[in-house]
C-alpha cells in the first residue's frame, strides 16, 4: 500500500513538473516574473523569452496581462536579438489580445519598423497610412504638379524651394530647366528614402537625437553670435586706415622683378576690410564669453592639466 502511495506521488510531481505550464504555478506567477526580469537584465535574453512565455503559457492571465508580456517578448527580439520575424509576431499579438490599448501606438510604430527591417517597404508603407489618423484631409496641391508619391503631389514651386536651399554653385547646376528632373529624381529618392528611416524609427536612435541635439546647439549657438556681432560690429573708415598702418607688411605683394610692393590703402581696401572686420569680430566674442564667464561665476581649474614634474 506504501509503495502504491510513492509510486502516485512520483507520478504526480512528474506532472507538476512537465505539465503545460504548471511550473509557474510552483514557483508563482510574480516570482516567475521576477526570474524573467533578471534573466533579460543579465543579457540572457532567449532564456528570458522561454520564461517569460511561460507565463502565458500558463494561463490565467487577462488580455492586457499577456499582451504587455508579448510587448516585452516583441521588444527582446527586436532590440536585443536583431530577431524581426518573431518581434513582429509578437507585436502583432499585442494588438489581437489588446486592441486599442495604452500600447497600440508604440506597437504600431514597431510594426513599421519590423516590417521596414525584413525588406518589406510596401507593408511598412500600407501599416503606416493604416495606423495614421483617421479621416484625414488630403491637402490640394496648390501649383504645377511635376510627381507624385502615392497620395502626394510635389509641385514646381515646391521643387523651386527646394533648390533655392542649395549653394549657388549647385544652384547654377539646375538653373536650366532641361536639369531639374534630374534633380527632381535626386528630390524624390531623397524623401522616399526618409520615409524608410522613418519607418525604421531612425527618428528615436540614440546616436541620432545625439547628433541632432549637437547640431541644433551648434547652429543656435552661432544664431547668438551673429545676432552679437551683427549690432555691436561697426567699422569706420578712420579704422581701415588704423589697420592698414598698424599692419602695412600684411599688404606687401611681389612685383614683377620678384621684390616686394607695398599696395597703396586704396588698393588693398577690401581687404583691409575684411581682415579688421575678423579682428573686431574676436573682439566682440571675448567681450562676450568674459561677460558670461563672470555671470555665471565660472571657474576653471587649469592646474588639473598641468603635468606634475
Amino acid at each position: 500500500m506504501y509503495g502504491k502511495v510513492s509510486l502516485l506521488l512520483v507520478i504526480a510531481l512528474f506532472l507538476v513538473s512537465c505539465g503545460g505550464g504548471s511550473a509557474v504555478g510552483f514557483i508563482g506567477v510574480e516570482k516567475q516574473k521576477e526570474y524573467a526580469n533578471e534573466l533579460k537584465e543579465k543579457g540572457l535574453y532567449p532564456q528570458a523569452v522561454a520564461e517569460f512565455k511561460k507565463l502565458q503559457e500558463q494561463g490565467g492571465l487577462s488580455g492586457n496581462e499577456s499582451a504587455n508580456i508579448s510587448y516585452i517578448i516583441g521588444k527582446i527580439y527586436m532590440e536585443d536579438l536583431n530577431d524581426y520575424q518573431n518581434a513582429l509576431a509578437e507585436f502583432i499579438k499585442v494588438k489581437v489580445l489588446a486592441p486599442g490599448s495604452s500600447l497600440t501606438q508604440e506597437v504600431n510604430t514597431r510594426t513599421i519598423e519590423c516590417l521596414e527591417r525584413l525588406g518589406k517597404p510596401l507593408e511598412a508603407q500600407r501599416e503606416m497610412e493604416r495606423a495614421s489618423t483617421l479621416n484625414k484631409k488630403i491637402e490640394m496641391a496648390k501649383g504645377t504638379i511635376v510627381a507624385k508619391i502615392r497620395d502626394r503631389s510635389i509641385t514646381r514651386e515646391e521643387l523651386d524651394k527646394e533648390l533655392s536651399k542649395l549653394p549657388p554653385y549647385a544652384q547654377e547646376m539646375f538653373k536650366d530647366d532641361s536639369k531639374k528632373p534630374e534633380f527632381l529624381r535626386q528630390y524624390i529618392a531623397t524623401e522616399l528614402m526618409f520615409d524608410s528611416a522613418k519607418r525604421r524609427n531612425f527618428e528615436n536612435d540614440k546616436d541620432i537625437v545625439d547628433k541632432t541635439y549637437q547640431a541644433k546647439k551648434s547652429f543656435m549657438v552661432q544664431k547668438l553670435l551673429e545676432e552679437e556681432i551683427r549690432g555691436k560690429l561697426k567699422v569706420s573708415e578712420s579704422d581701415l586706415k588704423n589697420y592698414y598702418e598698424a599692419n602695412r607688411k600684411a599688404f606687401m605683394e611681389q612685383g614683377k622683378d620678384k621684390k616686394e610692393v607695398q599696395k597703396s590703402f586704396e588698393e588693398v581696401k577690401e581687404k583691409v576690410y575684411q581682415a579688421c572686420a575678423m579682428q573686431k569680430q574676436q573682439e566682440i566674442y571675448g567681450q562676450m564669453l568674459e561677460q558670461l564667464l563672470k555671470a555665471e561665476k565660472v571657474t576653471i581649474y587649469e592646474n588639473v592639466f598641468k603635468t606634475a614634474k
